[in-house]
C-alpha cells in the first residue's frame, strides 16, 4: 500500500472514529442536547455585534472615537455621534452631560471606575433607555446650595407637557458632593421614571440622595447612601432640614413597585421632623392644600419592599406617608424584611412642627433588642454590637417598638426592656388596614405580618403605655411570650395583639370601629379576624399595671389560648380573656408568690367579645393583698367607659380560695350590653345564659348581680355600692355548678334565676351550716359530693331536684329558722317535678346519726334521715342506693305526697328509732319511742304506682322497749308492691310477729308475707349468714322469683324448697300465694370432683402470712390439705386454668427459688387431677414464673418418688456465663432456669414442654414482634425458640431447661439490587447499539477504502 493510500485509509478510520464518539457522548449527558449544543443558540451573531455603536472618549483628545486609540475629547461629541448606543471612557474627565437618546455611559477603569466631575443631564419627551455604568461622578461643587446641583438629573418641560418614560439603569456608580445625587420630576409630572440601581454609592449629598416625584417603577440593590441629607446648614434651615434624605419620594404619579434589596443607610438625614434615610410620600386627594397646579394622582399599585438592608445613624431609617390627612389611594403596601431593625416615621400621625414629640416605630425585624435608659433620661435601643438609638423622652412617649417586621414574616423576635419608657411593646409585627363604614378592611395588596414566636421581657424603672405579645393590624403571631418582672408604669398588658392604626395623634384615634373581622373570610374561625395570635403566655411577677389581660385589646382580635399568671404587682383590673375581640381557652392563674402580695380593683373572667372556655384559679393574694371586686363573668359598667358590651361566655371555671381577701364577689352581667346580636355567634344575645359554669368559691358569697352601665365611682369599692339586681336565665342544656366552699347565691332583692338548664351544688363544704335553697324554678336543681354536719340540707321550691353523693353525720339541729322540729337530713318542701335521692355507684347518700340535740323541743322524736313534703302530679321520686342508720326517728317519711311514681330500691336502712327511749306503760307520750323505717303518706285520691324493692333493714330490738307498730313500714291510702327486701332483724319475736312489721296499703289484711331464707347463705352481705327476703303479696298474687342467693365456699345455689330440711322443692313461681311462706335455699357442694374427696374450703380468720425468702432467695412454700382447697378454689373462681402456688402480691423481698415438698405437690397434683377447670400449675420467682401442665407434673412426681422437695429457680446469668457464651450474649438479658428434685436437676420432660415467663418492659420504639428467645449451649452456640409477648412478659415453651437469651432484633429495609434501577425500561441506554451500528459503518467505510484503492 502506498502511503497515499495509507492517507486514505487512516483517514476513513478516523471519519469512522469521529461518528463513534458522537453518540457516545450524547448517551453520557442523558441522550438529549448536549452541554456545548444548548450555549450555542445563545451566541449573538456578527451582525448584531455590528449593530452596537461604541465611541470612545478621552479627556482633550481629537480622535473621531471608533477606536481606544483615536478617542473624542468630549462625551458630548460622543453623543451627537449618529447611531452612537455606547460611550466608553479612557480617562477622568470634566463635563456636564446631556442625553437625549438611548445610550450606554460606561466609565469602566481596569483598576476600577473613571471619574465625571460635573453631571448629567437626561431629557423627557421620548421613551429613552439610559444605563450609567462603572463610573465615579463627582461634582463641581456649583450650585449645590439649592436643587439644581444634581448629579443625574431628569428634567421636565416647564409647562410638564413632557411625556414617556425613561428607563435608568445605574450600575457600579459612585455619586458624591451633590445637593441631589439624583433628581427626576415635577410637582405635576406626566412623564414617568423606571429606575434600577445595582452596586451604587450616593454619598454626602448635600440636601438628598435620591428625589423624584414620577417613578413607575424603582430598584435598588446592593446599594450605599451615607451622608447625604445634611442641609441643615443651608438658606432655608427649617425647610431644608426637615427634607434632608438619602431617598425622598414625592410621588404623583402611578407607581408599581419600590424596591431595596440589601442595601446600606448609614449617617442620612437631618435634625428636621421628616428627615430620614428612605423617605417616601405619595400626593393624592383634592383634600391636599396644595397650588392647584398639582395633579396629586400618585399610587403605588404593589408594595415599598425594603429586603435585608441595614440601618445605621440615620436620624430616621424611614419616613411614610403625606403631612395632611391620607386617602385611600395616598396608601401603599410596605414590607420589611431582614436586615438591621428600622425605625419608621410616619407623616398622618405627625404634625409637621410638632413640639411635643414625633410619633415613630421601630421595627427589630427579628432582631433581639434591649431597650434601656441612659445616664441621660434618654431611652435608647441596642442590638448586637451596634450603635444604639437614642429618643428624647418626649419621642419616647410616642415610640412603638415592634419584635417583628413590617407586612412580611420573622421566626423569632425577642425584646428586652429594663428601663426607659415607650408608648407600645408589640412582641409581632405591623401591617395596617383602613377604615371603611367604620369597618377595618385590608387595603389593596396589603400582606400579613407574620411572626412565629415573640418574646417580650420587661423589668426595672421601665414605663409603658401597652404591652402586646401578638401582633399589630393585619397580622398573626404563632405564640406569644411576655413577662414582666417589675416596672415603673404600665397601661395595658395584652397577650394578643392590637388590631388597628397606629394611634392618630391629632384626631385621639378611631372611636367609631366596631368590629375587626372578615365574616367572609373562610377556613377556621380565626381565619376571619384580621389580627390573631394563636397562643400567648403572659406572667407577671411584680409591676405597677393598670390592666393585665390574657387575651387581645381593640378592634376585635382573636386568641386562640391564653394563660395569665400573676404572682406579685399592684394592678387596676386583671381579665383572663380580652378587652373585644374572641378568645378561644383563657387560663387565669393568681398566686402571690413568697414575700409578695398582689393588690387589684377587679379579677374578672373577660372584659368584652366572646371567651369560649375560661378558667379563673384565685389562690393567695399574699399577706397585703386584695381585691375590691370578683366578677365571674363580666361588669357591664366596668367593660368599658361606654358600658359595654360586655362579654359573653360558653365555659366559665371560677376557683377562688378561702383565705382570698375578696370584698365583693359578683356574677356580672346577664346580657350582650350592647343589646344586638354579637358578631361571632348570632344567636347569642345573653352574655351568661347559654354559658356552663362551675364556681369553686372557697367559702365565699356570690351576689347574683351587676354593675350597670352608667355606674361611676372614683375607686372600684365604690362600684359595688352600685351593683343592681339583675334577672339571670341558665339556658336549656347548660349547667351552672356551685363547688367545693360554703355557697350562699344570694340573689340580691330583685335579681331572678330563670332555670331553663341546670343548677349544681358540688362538693361543697358547708361545715355546721347545712344548706338552704329557696326558690330557684324551673330546670335541674342538683345537690352533689357535699358533707353535711349539724344541719342538713332543705330545699324549697325547686322544679326537678337530684340529690347524689352526699354525707349527711351527726344531724342534731334544724336548717330551717325557726322550726326546730325539723331536724332532717334532706328536706324537701313544695318540690314540683321529678325528684331522685341517691344513684349507683358513688351517687349514693349516707346518712348517719340524726338525732334532736335541742332540749327546748317539746318533740324529741323527731330526727329523720330522708322528709319529703312534696310532689307534682305526672311526676316522679326515685330514692335509691342511699344508706341510712341511726335516726331518731323515721329513716325514710314521705307526706302529702302527690307524685304519680315512687320508687324506694336499693337502699340499706339500719337502727330508725335509734334512742331506744320508749316505755311499755306510757304510750302515746312525748317519751313514747317512735320511729319507722319507712313511713309513707300519700294524698288521699292520689293515683301513685309506689315500687319497694331490693331494699336491705337492719335493727337490734331491745326488749322491754314498745315500739311503733308496722315497724318496717307503714303506708296510707296506698297500695305498694313490695319485693325482694331483705331483714336482718335482731330481738323481734319478743316483741312482735311478722305480720305486725308491714302495713303496705289500704288492705293490708289480705296479703301475705313470703320469706326467702338463703340458709347459710347471703343476698346482699357475704359477712352476714341471718339475711331474710321478704315480698307481700295480695291474696292469691304470685311472688317474683328473687335474685339467687350466694354462698362462701365451693357451693352452687339449688332452687327453693318449702321445708327447712329440704325435701320439697318449690319450683312453679306462677302458684299464687294463698298464706304465709317461707322458702329455704338449697346448696350442691362443688369444690371436689372423682374419687378424691375434696373438704370445702375455710375463709382464713387472719391475713396470709408473708412469703419472706431466707438469705439466699430461696422462699419455702407450704400447701396443706386446706390450702390445696382455697388454692382451687380461688383458681376457678377467678377463671383461669392455671393454679398459681406462689402468691406474687404477698411476697416481700427478692425471690431467686421456690421450694416446696414433694408431699404437697402430690396433694395439689391429685385435687386438679379431675377437675377439668385447671389444666397446670405456676411456680414464681421475682425474675420470672415456670408453668407446668398438670400432666408433666404427675409424672415428674411419679419419676422422682424418692425425692423430698422440689426446687425452681429463675435466676439472672450474666455472672454465670463462660468467655463464649458472653461473646453470644452481649448486652442482653440471659436468664438461668433450673428445676431440682432434691440434688437431681430436671432438664428434660420426655419429650414433652413447660412454658416460661420472663418480665420485659418494651423500649420506646421497640415492637414486640421482633422480640426473640435463644436457647444459650454451653459451648456458645444458640438455638432460636418461639415466642410470644403478653402483659409485658416473655413467654415460651420448651422441652429442656438451660439458659435462655432475650434478643430484640429490629428488621432490616429490604433493599433492591440496584435501587437506581428504578424501571430497567425507561433507564436503559442504547450504548450497545450505537456500538454495534459504529462497527458496521467502520467495516464499510474500510471496505470501500480498500475497493477505490485496489481499482486505482
Amino acid at each position: 500500500m502506498n502511503n497515499k493510500s495509507k492517507l486514505i485509509l487512516a483517514a476513513a478510520m478516523l471519519v469512522a472514529a469521529m461518528m463513534l464518539l458522537v453518540p457516545l457522548t450524547q448517551t453520557d449527558l442523558g441522550g438529549g442536547v448536549s452541554e456545548n449544543n444548548a450555549s450555542d443558540s445563545v451566541v449573538l451573531s456578527d451582525e448584531s455585534n455590528d449593530s452596537e455603536k461604541i465611541y470612545y472618549v478621552s479627556d482633550g483628545e481629537t480622535g473621531d472615537g471608533t477606536t481606544e486609540g483615536n478617542p473624542l475629547g468630549k462625551i458630548s461629541e460622543a453623543l451627537n455621534k449618529p447611531g452612537v448606543t455606547k460611550i466608553i471612557l479612557l480617562s477622568n474627565i470634566s463635563e456636564k452631560v446631556s442625553i437625549n437618546k438611548n445610550v450606554t455611559i460606561d466609565g469602566k477603569n481596569g483598576n476600577g471606575n473613571f471619574k465625571l466631575t460635573g453631571s448629567i443631564s437626561i431629557a423627557y419627551g421620548a421613551d429613552r433607555s439610559v444605563t450609567i455604568q462603572n463610573l465615579d461622578l463627582l461634582s463641581d461643587n456649583s450650585n449645590n446650595s439649592d436643587l439644581s446641583g444634581r448629579g443625574i438629573g431628569i428634567s421636565v418641560a416647564s409647562d410638564n407637557s413632557d411625556t414617556g418614560e425613561i428607563t435608568l439603569e445605574v450600575k457600579n456608580v459612585n455619586i458624591s458632593g451633590y445637593s441631589c445625587a439624583i433628581s427626576s420630576g415635577s410637582g405635576s409630572s406626566k412623564s414617568t421614571l423606571d429606575l434600577t440601581m445595582n452596586g451604587v454609592t450616593i454619598e454626602n449629598c448635600i440636601k438628598k440622595g435620591i428625589y423624584a416625584t414620577n417613578f413607575s417603577k424603582a430598584a435598588f440593590t446592593d446599594c450605599t447612601f451615607s451622608g447625604s441629607g445634611k442641609a441643615s446648614g443651608l438658606q432655608g434651615d427649617e425647610a431644608n432640614a426637615r427634607s434632608g434624605s438619602a431617598f425622598d419620594l414625592n410621588l404623583v404619579t402611578t407607581c408599581e413597585s419600590i424596591t431595596f434589596k440589601d442595601c446600606k443607610f448609614t449617617n442620612n438625614g437631618d435634625a428636621g421632623s421628616t428627615s430620614g434615610a428612605i423617605k417616601i410620600k405619595v400626593r393624592g386627594g383634592n383634600d391636599e392644600t396644595e397650588t392647584s397646579n398639582y395633579i396629586h394622582d400618585g399610587s403605588i399599585t404593589g408594595a415599598v419592599s425594603i429586603i435585608g438592608c441595614t440601618f445605621d445613624d440615620n436620624s430616621r431609617d424611614v419616613v411614610l406617608g403625606t403631612q395632611q390627612k391620607p386617602k385611600t389611594s395616598d396608601k401603599f403596601t410596605t414590607i420589611y424584611s431582614g436586615g438591621s431593625p428600622i425605625r419608621e416615621y410616619n407623616f398622618a400621625v405627625n404634625d409637621s412642627k410638632a413640639t411635643d414629640g414625633i410619633a415613630s416605630s421601630f421595627y427589630a425585624n427579628g432582631n433581639a433588642v434591649t431597650i434601656s435608659s441612659d445616664d441621660s433620661g434618654k431611652t435608647k435601643i441596642s442590638w448586637g454590637d451596634e450603635k444604639p438609638y437614642s429618643y428624647s423622652e418626649a419621642d419616647a412617649k410616642k415610640l412603638v417598638v415592634f419584635g417583628g417586621s413590617r407586612e412580611t414574616n420573622v421566626s423569632t423576635s425577642n425584646i428586652t426592656m429594663n428601663g426607659g419608657e415607650v408608648y407600645y411593646l408589640v412582641g409581632g409585627g405591623f401591617s395596617p388596614l383602613e377604615l371603611s363604614a367604620g369597618n377595618w378592611t385590608i387595603p389593596s395588596n396589603s400582606k400579613k405580618s407574620e411572626v412565629t414566636t415573640s418574646n417580650i421581657t420587661v423589668s426595672g424603672n421601665s414605663k409603658i403605655n401597652s404591652v402586646f405579645g401578638g401582633g399589630m393590624g393585619y397580622a398573626t403571631v404563632e405564640k406569644a411570650n411576655v413577662t414582666i418582672n417589675g416596672c415603673a408604669e404600665i397601661i395595658y398588658v395584652d397577650g394578643g395583639g392590637y388590631n388597628g392604626h397606629l394611634l392618630d395623634w391629632k384626631s385621639n384615634g378611631y372611636s367609631n370601629v366596631e368590629y375587626g373581622i372578615n365574616s367572609n373570610a373562610s377556613g377556621e374561625l380565626k381565619d376571619k379576624f384580621y389580627n390573631a395570635t394563636n397562643e400567648a403566655i403572659v406572667v407577671i411577677n411584680d409591676g405597677k399595671i393598670i390592666n393585665a389581660t390574657g387575651g387581645g385589646r381593640l378592634g376585635c382580635t382573636y386568641v386562640g389560648e391564653t394563660g395569665l399568671t400573676v404572682t406579685g404587682g399592684q394592678f387596676s383590673e386583671i381579665i383572663a380573656g380580652g378587652i373585644n375581640g374572641y378568645t378561644g381557652t383563657a387560663k387565669l392563674t393568681i398566686e402571690a408568690s413568697s414575700g409578695k402580695s398582689i393588690t387589684t380593683g377587679l379579677i374578672s373572667s373577660g372584659n368584652r367579645g366572646q371567651v369560649f372556655d375560661v378558667t379563673v384559679d384565685i389562690k393567695s393574694l399574699g399577706e397585703k393583698g386584695k381585691t375590691d371586686l370578683v366578677s365571674i363573668g363580666a361588669l357591664s359598667g366596668l367593660t368599658a367607659t361606654d358600658g359595654g358590651p360586655n362579654a359573653i361566655f360558653d365555659t366559665i371555671n371560677f376557683t377562688i380560695d378561702k383565705d382570698v381577701n375578696a370584698a365583693n364577689i359578683y356574677l356580672g352581667g346577664a346580657k350582650w350590653s350592647k343589646n344586638e346580636t354579637n358578631p361571632w355567634d348570632e344567636t347569642r344575645k345573653d352574655s351568661l345564659s347559654a354559658t356552663d359554669i362551675t364556681i369553686n368559691a372557697g367559702g365565699h358569697k356570690i351576689t347574683a348581680a351587676d354593675i350597670p352601665k352608667n355606674a361611676t365611682s372614683d375607686t372600684y369599692v365604690g362600684y359595688a355600692d352600685s351593683a343592681t339586681a339583675t334577672s339571670y336565665t341558665i339556658g336549656s342544656e347548660h349547667t351552672w355548678t356551685l363547688t367545693n366552699g360554703t355557697l350562699d347565691l344570694n340573689l340580691k332583692e330583685g335579681s331572678s334565676i330563670t332555670n331553663n338548664g341546670t343548677i349544681c351544688y358540688d362538693s361543697l363544704n358547708v361545715d355546721d351550716d347545712g344548706l338552704i335553697i329557696k326558690n330557684i324554678q324551673g330546670g335541674e336543681l342538683q345537690v352533689k359530693n357535699t358533707t353535711f354536719k349539724t344541719k342538713g340540707l332543705f330545699i324549697s321550691g325547686a322544679n326537678n331536684v337530684t340529690v347524689t353523693g352526699c354525707t349527711f353525720t351527726g344531724i342534731t339541729e334544724s336548717v330551717v329558722d325557726g322550726d326546730l322540729t325539723q331536724v332532717n337530713a334532706i328536706y324537701l318542701k313544695e318540690c314540683t317535678g321529678d325528684v331522685t335521692i341517691g344513684d349507683v355507684g358513688d351517687g349514693k347518700n349516707t346518712i348517719e346519726d340524726v338525732v334532736s340535740s335541742s332540749d327546748s323541743n317539746s318533740s324529741p322524736q323527731y330526727g329523720r334521715g330522708i322528709f319529703i313534703n312534696c310532689g307534682g302530679s305526672g311526676k316522679s321520686l326515685t330514692i335509691q342506693n342511699n344508706s341510712i342508720s341511726g335516726t331518731a326517728y323515721n329513716a325514710l317519711q314521705l307526706s302529702n305526697i302527690e307524685f304519680t311514681e315512687i320508687t324506694i330500691s336499693n337502699n340499706r336502712i339500719n337502727n330508725w328509732d335509734s334512742d331506744n327511749d320508749g316505755v311499755k306503760d306510757k304510750p302515746g307520750s312525748s317519751d313514747f319511742s317512735k320511729g319507722r323505717a319507712i313511713r309513707l303518706n300519700i294524698s288521699e285520691n292520689n293515683s301513685t304506682t309506689l315500687t319497694i324493692s331490693d331494699n336491705k333493714f337492719t335493727k337490734t330490738y331491745t326488749a322491754g322497749i314498745l315500739y311503733d307498730n308496722y315497724n318496717i313500714i307503714k303506708i296510707s291510702d296506698a297500695d305498694a308492691k313490695f319485693t325482694n327486701n331483705i331483714l336482718v332483724l335482731s330481738g323481734l319475736n319478743d316483741i312482735y310477729g311478722h305480720s305486725d312489721l308491714f302495713m303496705t296499703g289500704k288492705d293490708d289484711g289480705d296479703k301475705y308475707i313470703v320469706i326467702f331464707n338463703p340458709t347459710d347463705g347471703y343476698f346482699k352481705d357475704s359477712s352476714e349468714t341471718n339475711e331474710l327476703l321478704y315480698s307481700i303479696v295480695a291474696e292469691n298474687g304470685i311472688v317474683d322469683e328473687p335474685t339467687s342467693p350466694s354462698r362462701l365456699g365451693s357451693y352452687s345455689f339449688a332452687g327453693w324448697y318449702t321445708d327447712s330440711i329440704l325435701t320439697t322443692p318449690f319450683t312453679d313461681f306462677t302458684v299464687p300465694i294463698d298464706e304465709d311462706k317461707t322458702l329455704y335455699a338449697k346448696w350442691t357442694y362443688t369444690g371436689g370432683s372423682g374419687g378424691y374427696p375434696v373438704n370445702p374450703p375455710v375463709t382464713p380468720d387472719e391475713p396470709e402470712t408473708p412469703i419472706i425468702p431466707d438469705s439466699s432467695g430461696n422462699a419455702e412454700i407450704k400447701v396443706d390439705d386446706k390450702k390445696a382447697d382455697e388454692l382451687v378454689h380461688e383458681t376457678v373462681a377467678s377463671g383461669s386454668n392455671t393454679l398459681n402456688i406462689v402468691d406474687k402480691d404477698n411476697v416481700e423481698g427478692t425471690v431467686t427459688s421456690v421450694s416446696i415438698s414433694v408431699s404437697d405437690l402430690e396433694t395439689i397434683s391429685k385435687k386438679i387431677e379431675n377437675n377439668n377447670n385447671i389444666d397446670s400449675i405456676s411456680i414464681a420467682t421475682s425474675e420470672g414464673e415456670v408453668i407446668i401442665e398438670k400432666e408433666v407434673l404427675a409424672e415428674i412426681l411419679e419419676n422422682n418418688a424418692e425425692a423430698d422437695t422440689l426446687i425452681i429457680e429463675v435466676n439472672n446469668a450474666e455472672n454465670k456465663l463462660t468467655e463464649e457464651q458472653k461473646k453470644v450474649v452481649g448486652d442482653n438479658p440471659v436468664y438461668d432456669i433450673n428445676l431440682r428434685l432434691g440434688d437431681k436437676y430436671v432438664t428434660s420432660f420426655n419429650g414433652k414442654s413447660i412454658t416460661v415467663s420472663i418480665p420485659y418492659e418494651l423500649k420506646e420504639g421497640e415492637d414486640q414482634n421482633n422480640l426473640i428467645v435463644y436457647y444459650l449451649k454451653d459451648d456458645g452456640s444458640i438455638e432460636k425458640m418461639n415466642c410470644s409477648y403478653k402483659d409485658n412478659q416473655v413467654s415460651f415453651e420448651t422441652n429442656h431447661l438451660s439458659k435462655f437469651i432475650i434478643v430484640y432484633e429490629a428488621q432490616e429495609p429490604i433493599v433492591p439490587d440496584n435501587p437506581d434501577d428504578k424501571n430497567d425500561d425507561n433507564n436503559s441506554d442504547n450504548t450497545v447499539y450505537y456500538i454495534i451500528a459504529a462497527v458496521i459503518i467502520i467495516l464499510i467505510i474500510i471496505a470501500l477504502a480498500y475497493y477505490f484503492m485496489k481499482k486505482k
